[in-house]
């Protein structure tokens, strides 16, 4: 028999240039290498339409065109060697193209001068890096001219106020090709992909990103103002904290709201969620790749706050909604990732469910994630914050049937968040991995200093 797990579900209305010596130019070589590694995703002749490609968002990149985003040359001219060289290297955050570390020197390089032979604006000219001007240092730094000039070009109407992705154009906004694009969410500085640091921040201001409504304004504004930028840009960027525990706090009282004070001395839990979910052939990508968790209790009763950014704040029909997963004590896992569950055809499995609005909540034993009509009663409270939604649920622990919560045992825990303004339903969702909720032993004084309103 198939035991019960528990859920609560919400619904709310530096360079990296080698010191050796680059071989000669090979592109017989270089062809095999791309052939061996490339080709999938990229094409045969690199156009960006492999095999694989029709499953990735972004799409890869056509090489034939010479239009590359990350780069120290002028907007419109292609990348340097390095340039090619460090993302070959290290990838690009947030995508499916990885870092090709594993891959000698020499085979990263030949590679080089196959991708470079793919287009002629590489033999038009020899791409020449910026001159990104004096770094004034953290200690030079102006955050406040830094502000003032976000505000003054208009960088919140993509990036939003405190650098979410919320801005008002941030939703109609495409690439060259015609595809949607979201704006980079500043305050995931390690998200960024072409660097989190301001000498890489002040690269992208003064090149732009081709391909991309980024423009470049390397002449537009002076260059020791664009490092100003750089550095407010930088300061603004949070603390992830990264664990795959998230530790109960215990406290007197439970904190009053999702923005109360208080949550600032629970430790926070820093998680990526993804989808894998294809439809027509094509994959549909995460719309939330991050949240936060955190819990505190008391001897009576129990509190848990998630935040995860979100461009819009969506309390219709379909609502911006999250679940909170938890395994039974007792139960043999019989549920993998949460990704594909339930699997279609599968034994029906039975799950406590959580459902809430903005003011309210409601629970239930269902089968998969939709709450049944004569759902009981339960406190919740959610806040949408420029940007960011932050959700309270609180329940007597003496009503967490099945699940034991002590110093030396841990509770599995998985995240899975529904946006309501992409149309996410079903098994349409971002999940997380899963986590394991422990309590703190009663002497904890552990604080912790990263936790954002």
């Amino acid at each position: 028999m198939i035991r019960p797990i528990l859920i609560v579900s919400v619904l709310i209305g530096a360079s990296c240039c080698s010191a050796v010596a680059a071989p000669e130019p090979d592109v017989v070589a270089g062809r095999e290498a791309y052939v061996a590694n490339c080709a999938r995703c990229h094409g045969d002749t690199g156009k960006g339409d492999g095999p694989d490609s029709k499953r990735m968002v972004p799409r890869p990149r056509d090489f034939t065109t010479g239009v590359f985003k990350f780069r120290t040359t002028a907007s419109g001219t292609p990348p340097t060697d390095e340039d090619l060289y460090r993302t070959i290297s290290y990838g690009l955050a947030g995508t499916r193209m990885p870092g090709w570390e594993g891959l000698s020197e020499e085979t990263r390089r030949q590679l080089i001068a196959y991708i470079k032979s793919l287009s002629t604006k590489f033999s038009q000219a020899t791409p020449q890096p910026l001159d990104l001007g004096k770094d004034p240092g953290a200690h030079g730094a102006d955050l406040a001219k830094g502000k003032k000039l976000y505000a003054d070009l208009g960088c919140a109407a993509c990036h939003g106020t405190l650098g979410r992705a919320n801005g008002a154009s941030a939703k109609a906004l495409t690439d060259d090709w015609g595809q949607p694009i979201r704006p980079a969410n500043l305050a995931h500085g390690w998200a960024l992909r072409g660097g989190r640091e301001p000498r890489d921040l002040v690269a992208r201001l003064m090149t732009g990103v081709d391909g991309t409504p980024m423009p470049s304004y390397a002449d537009s504004v002076a260059h020791e103002d664009l490092w100003q930028l750089a550095y407010y840009l930088r300061s603004i960027q949070e603390s992830a904290r990264w664990e795959t525990e998230v530790t109960v706090a215990p406290a007197a009282a439970l904190p009053t709201s999702p923005t109360d004070p208080a949550w600032d001395r629970a430790p926070r839990t820093d998680t990526k969620l993804w989808s894998n979910l294809y439809a027509k052939g094509a994959v549909v990508p995460a719309q939330i790749p991050w949240a936060v968790v955190q819990a505190v209790a008391t001897p009576d009763a129990i509190a848990v706050r998630i935040g995860w950014d979100d461009p819009t704040e969506d309390r219709g029909t379909p609502a911006d909604r999250v679940a909170l997963v938890l395994k039974p004590d007792g139960v043999q896992w019989e549920v993998g990732s949460l990704q594909s569950w339930p699997l279609p055809g599968a034994a029906a499995l039975d799950v406590t469910l959580w459902s809430a609005t903005a003011s309210e909540a409601h629970y239930a034993v269902a089968t998969g994630f939709e709450l049944p009509e004569g759902a009981g009663a339960l406190p919740a409270q959610a806040q949408y914050v420029d940007g960011r939604w932050w959700l309270m649920l609180t329940r007597p622990r003496t009503t967490l049937t099945n699940i034991t919560l002590t110093p030396t045992s841990s509770v599995p825990l998985a995240l899975v968040i529904w946006d309501g303004s992409h149309g996410d339903t079903g098994r349409q969702r971002s999940v997380s991995p899963w986590l394991s909720l422990t309590l703190a032993a009663p002497t904890s004084t552990k604080e912790n200093t990263h936790a954002t309103h």
